[in-house]
């Protein structure tokens, strides 16, 4: 299998100045944040069934920050759902290596809201 392809894409995805990477650690460590908590779209979920044909809705002139560019931690979960019945959440975002917080923080989220409805196909956890 060609692989150059990806390769090729995640070298130019890669080239994040290193000066952005370091704002972002500089602006969580003088405000002392172990995260940022952000909406993790920017737009009404769509349904499976619809595709991702064009016009692709998209964020509205909102800054995005993917968070793979700048070699940060996130992590998404539910934080409920739209007048539609679509799940919708929210994303924790760290500084890198800062997987162990998000997820604690994460975790305690979901516990705190109960926003998670699983499928009801979805088996009971042990």
């Amino acid at each position: 299998m060609d692989y150059s392809f990806t390769k090729n894409r995640s070298r130019k995805m890669g080239r994040v100045p290193s000066g952005e990477r370091s704002a972002i650690a500089q602006v969580m460590g003088d405000h002392q944040l172990d995260a940022i908590v952000h909406k993790s779209v920017e737009h009404q979920p769509t349904f499976i069934k619809d595709g991702i044909n064009p016009p692709f809705v998209n964020n509205k002139g909102v800054p995005v920050l993917n968070t793979f560019l700048v070699y940060a931690a996130s992590i998404t979960v539910p934080s409920g759902f739209t007048s539609d019945n679509l799940p919708v959440g929210i994303t924790f975002f760290g500084k890198p290596y800062s997987e162990p917080t998000l997820l604690k923080l994460a975790y305690a989220y979901e516990q705190a809201t109960h926003h998670r409805i699983p499928p009801k196909t979805t088996p009971p956890l042990p």
